[in-house]
Order: structure tokens, then sequence, then C-alpha cells
């Protein structure tokens, strides 16, 4: 699994990453401290989930994980999962509104709560693949009708 982490602030991305990489199968990590630099990782190379912070810098007003759920969403196949403060839970509806598929307050981070949200994520991509390919496999198998 390729995994995302967006967040402006060093030691959040460090805890996440480390989180992260105890994912029982592995996974690669890629970390971005600003917008710019997760579109640019999301241009980058194809990814599975994205663990965004909703803000990403100092001001207070800044929303940049917000539009960057938005452009996931609209864009790629990237899961965006939003991680965040307590405060922010007008804002953690929106991202739910505009397509995060989950959140994970940042002041419960720790590996009971994000590495299940991973794990399922796996276990939900690995099942839609199967049920693509069995798919594609009984067109192949029916037989071509005249009607």
């Amino acid at each position: 699994m390729k995994v995302l982490v967006v967040d402006d602030q060093a030691s959040a991305r460090r805890v996440l990453s480390a989180i992260v990489s105890r994912l029982e199968g592995g996974a690669d990590i890629v970390e971005a401290d600003s917008l710019a630099s997760a579109r640019v990782a999301l241009d980058a190379q194809p990814l599975d989930v994205a663990l965004i912070d909703l803000r990403l810098g100092p001001d207070a007003r800044n929303r940049d994980g917000l539009a960057l759920v938005e452009e996931i969403r609209a864009r790629t196949s990237v899961v965006p999962i939003i991680v965040t403060a307590y405060q922010e839970v007008a804002e953690i509806r929106m991202a739910m509104r505009v397509g995060a598929y989950d959140f994970i307050l940042k002041d419960d981070l720790c590996d009971e709560l994000v590495l299940p949200v991973l794990t399922g994520l796996r276990t939900r991509r690995r099942l839609e693949h199967e049920l693509r390919e069995l798919r594609a496999r009984r067109q192949d198998v029916e037989p071509i009708t005249g009607r």
C-alpha cells in the first residue's frame, strides 16, 4: 500500500509515518508538507491513500487540506482520510461531504485507531479488484446470443 502523509508539521508527519510503517504487509510512505508538495506527489506516482491535515500552514484560516480532498476525489482513485484536531468538527463534516473516506483525530493518533482504517481499505481494494476480475472472466465465458 502506498500512503501519502500530508501535514505542514514535521512532528505530525513523523508520528503518522511511524504508525503507517507498522502496517501489516508493509507500506510505502510519501510525505508532503504543503498543498503544492502533495500535488507533486500525487502526480509523480500511483498512491492508494492520503492522510491529510485540514490546515496546511500557520494561518488558522487555512483549509488547504479540504481543497486537497476535493482535488483527490475529482481526479484520482486515492482515498483521502482527514487527520485533524478536535476543534475542527465543522471542517470534518465539510471534508466528509466533499469526499473524505474517514477522519482520525490527532489527539488520538495510535496504532489501534489508524492501522484498522488502513487495513480495512486494503481489504476493500483487494475485494474490489477480485470482483472486477470475476466480472471480466464472466463476460469472457458467457455465450454471445443473437438477441
